[in-house]
């Protein structure tokens, strides 16, 4: 997982990105992806995005509706979610099993 690029996470939502590209929502399937973590210092919070990035299926063409939310008091609690875009073409290898695939980092160590 994690190989989309910054540039292709966007905060709009999935009607924007599709007629960006010339596309039709039936031409995705949408999985949500979410990404949580506390750090101790600031400096480091501030690369909490790459954590989110990491969680990306790797067969993503872009994240939509994209948001973060920050608490700081004595640590930096930093959270991420959006909707990842897989091209139906790529969905097979992803699991089309139907149902809700949001991606958590506490499920994947479970697998592991």
């Amino acid at each position: 997982m994690g190989k989309l690029e910054l540039e292709n996470i966007f905060t709009f939502d999935v009607l924007k990105y599709c007629e960006m590209v010339g596309k039709q929502l039936s031409d995705y399937k949408p999985v949500g992806v979410y990404y949580c973590d506390h750090f101790n210092e600031y400096e480091t919070a501030c690369k909490a995005i790459y954590g989110f990035v990491k969680h990306i299926p790797e067969e993503a063409e872009a994240v939509v509706n994209f948001e973060e939310m920050w608490t700081i008091k004595s640590q930096c609690i930093y959270a991420g979610k959006g909707i990842a875009l897989i091209p139906k073409d790529n969905s097979d290898r992803h699991g089309d099993s139907g149902d809700n695939n949001l991606v958590h980092p506490k499920h994947d160590q479970d697998k592991n």
